[in-house]
């Protein structure tokens, strides 16, 4: 993955995020942190005290997880399925949490 496409994936999910109401601690396309082969990037996000307990609020970490693979799908144009595309593993892995 490039660290354009990376850019965009981290941007997708900071987006939604915000717009959901969540605090966007940071954003990288390149963690220090984390060298692994599956992670190209990282947004650190949390969300106000109770926010996930009510549907609502875990609707919205659905949508905020799968952003990110989704504003990729839009840069690109390339229609495919985040279950199938093994960098975008954590993010459907975390929406079905």
């Amino acid at each position: 993955m490039t660290e354009e496409l990376t850019a965009y994936h981290e941007a997708g999910h900071v987006l939604i995020a915000v717009y959901a109401g969540a605090r966007v601690h940071s954003v990288t396309v390149d963690p220090d942190w984390d060298d692994g082969p599956e992670r190209f990037g990282d947004a650190q996000i949390s969300w106000p005290e109770g926010a996930l307990n009510q549907k609502a609020g875990l609707e919205k970490a659905v949508l905020v997880a799968l952003a990110g693979p989704v504003a990729e799908m839009i840069h690109t144009g390339d229609p495919f399925h985040p279950a199938l595309v093994s960098e975008w593993s954590g993010d459907w892995r975390q929406a079905w949490q």
